[in-house]
């Protein structure tokens, strides 16, 4: 799993050329992220397709999180129900 990691990041940065501004978590370099809801080291890569992203960071920015979506969707079911 470490090989596919390091291929999935930083190698794939170099073959982008970006390997400036992506690919490690390092100051000066972009904050684009994925928490996923399982530990990929834990698994076997044939299985990394299956994974579901708990929250996704881009330029340092929360552009998804499943904790706030499953608010906001038990809100609006709370808010159409008649009581």
């Amino acid at each position: 799993m470490e090989e596919v990691m390091e291929l999935l990041t930083r190698k794939a940065a170099e073959v982008i050329g970006m390997k400036d501004s992506l690919g490690t978590i390092e100051v000066g370099k972009l904050a684009d992220l994925a928490i996923f809801d399982t530990n990929p080291y834990d698994m076997k890569p044939d299985r990394l397709s299956g994974l579901h992203a708990d929250m996704t960071v881009l330029n340092g920015e929360i552009v998804y999180d499943v904790e706030a979506e499953n608010e906001e969707e038990m809100f609006d079911l709370m808010s159409h129900m008649q009581l």
